[in-house]
């Protein structure tokens, strides 16, 4: 039963590693994100 609980922690760490690299990302990829080139109209 100890296992079974680590390894519940484990797959529990490893998701919220990935749901936090997913508001990253989605963070980075969104429009006028501080930083990020927003693309110029050519006139």
């Amino acid at each position: 039963m100890d296992e079974l609980e680590r390894e519940l922690d484990e797959v529990r760490r490893d998701s919220l590693r990935v749901a936090e690299m997913l508001d990253l990302i989605e963070t980075r990829l969104t429009p006028g994100y501080p930083g990020q080139a927003v693309d110029q109209p050519n006139n």
